[in-house]
């Protein structure tokens, strides 16, 4: 092809086609010395991910501050989803719980262990279906839990508190009226818990519903069905007012002032109403119930399920725990009788004893030498 006038193209002359040729023979050879790197840093990444599929992959510390939970919680938690479907391993709870702790995308997700968006997917689901199944605590399982005696004015005859009530709102990605909560000013679906005054364990799970739905009508189609025991009331906040077996705080009427006795009581009662905030934020360091969700509703009430499920189980677990090691100092300074016995013949045997008796009078053994 001619060079039009003026161009600075030219013909490459035979020497920068040598020049030319040498530069592509470096290449190759570096290019061959990078894909035996990016296959070594391939294999460790291999081994980078399969340890991070797994609990032991971790440190205490790490494990911790990545879950909120220990290893043994969660090891308790991948037994039992085990239980349901022998197909859900390890690394699928930890995938599953990684994804509502952070509830960044699934492709962001799935680099971190090493898996496919599809395969991550895929993982979530199952684990997921499998909550549904989950054995939750019974409401009627809070007759074991300390009861709190009620001081109130309004108080029945040997009243008494053994659970807090209250409710949240879930956002989702949708724009539907019917889901709009006016009170947080948000989209999204609806739960109500009954929790343990005591250790905040969740009695009672209701949900999802409306975001618009109204507290106490929520209440009235679940908790106020199941049976309370005499003189048993429930404590809540204001969005429960009306019914006479929940107590709620004394409202605050235009022109009026409190008397001393409604200030102390409603200090008293926004005090153990506390509880049930206190459970929802704990729940709510899951990612997954603070950011717009979209799933699908099924799948919501299934990733809410399984963070109550986990919420008691390390209730559950602390409280062996305390009792263990309450077990262990009692018993710490405490010989057995076959303990005591191993020392005195081995006392025996250091002094040439040939017997010893017990004195009853003195209350000790007497050595006969």
């Amino acid at each position: 092809m001619a060079r039009t006038p003026g161009s600075k193209n030219k013909h490459p002359t035979p020497k920068t086609v040598r020049k030319m040729f040498l530069n592509d023979d470096k290449e190759r050879k570096l290019m061959s010395n990078n894909n035996i790197h990016q296959y070594d840093n391939r294999e460790l990444n291999k081994e980078h991910y399969k340890t991070k599929r797994t609990i032991n992959g971790y440190s205490f510390r790490e494990f911790k501050k990545q879950y909120l939970y220990s290893k043994t919680v969660i090891f308790q938690l991948w037994t039992e989803l085990f239980k349901i479907n022998n197909e859900i391993k390890e690394g699928d709870v930890l995938m599953t719980l990684d994804y509502l702790r952070y509830f960044t995308s699934q492709h962001e997700r799935a680099k971190k262990f090493g898996v496919s968006e599809k395969t991550f997917g895929v993982v979530i689901s199952k684990v997921l279906l499998a909550s549904k199944r989950l054995k939750q605590v019974q409401f009627s399982d809070r007759i074991n839990h300390k009861n709190i005696k009620d001081r109130t004015s309004s108080s029945a005859e040997n009243g008494f508190f053994i659970t807090v009530v209250g409710s949240t709102t879930c956002p989702l990605k949708t724009k539907q009226d019917i889901l709009y909560n006016s009170d947080q000013k948000i989209y999204g679906l609806k739960y109500e818990i009954c929790v343990a005054i005591d250790n905040g364990k969740i009695f009672s799970v209701y949900g999802p519903k409306d975001g618009s739905a109204i507290d106490l009508t929520v209440c009235r189609e679940h908790l106020l069905k199941l049976q309370l025991k005499n003189g048993e009331r429930i404590i809540g906040d204001n969005g429960y007012a009306g019914e006479k077996n929940i107590l709620t705080p004394h409202k605050k009427i235009k022109g009026q002032t409190q008397t001393d006795i409604q200030y102390l009581e409603n200090k008293y009662i926004k005090n153990y109403g506390l509880i049930v905030e206190n459970v929802f934020g704990k729940l709510k360091q899951f990612a997954c119930l603070r950011l717009p969700w979209n799933l699908g509703y099924s799948k919501h009430a299934s990733a809410f399920s399984l963070l109550v499920f986990l919420h008691n189980l390390a209730i559950q677990n602390d409280e062996e725990e305390k009792k263990k090691n309450v077990n262990e100092e009692s018993n710490q300074f405490v010989d057995t009788d076959e303990e005591y016995e191993k020392e005195m013949e081995e006392e025996m045997k250091e002094k040439e004893v040939e017997e010893f008796v017990w004195d009853e009078g003195n209350d000790e053994f007497l050595i006969i030498y």
